[in-house]
């Protein structure tokens, strides 16, 4: 009885520490770790061609699309 009592608290405690463990704070500041120039312009390419790849295919195989063969 006394050893069930003692392994709850036991697991209580260390589930309470693990909830303040994750605990991270969301304010507002300057960045921790600078991004350079160079990986914004890639990762900004990347992004730009991913976003454009399919309207683009759409674009060049209309004709296509709408049952036109030429």
């Amino acid at each position: 009885m006394f050893a069930l009592r003692t392994a709850v608290t036991q697991v209580a405690r260390a589930n309470t520490t693990m909830v303040m463990a994750k605990r991270t704070s969301v304010i507002s500041g300057p960045p921790t770790v600078k991004v350079s120039f160079a990986e914004k312009m890639v990762h900004g390419g990347v992004i730009m061609v991913g976003c454009c790849a399919v309207p683009a295919w759409v674009l060049a195989h209309i004709k296509e699309y709408r049952g036109r063969e030429e």
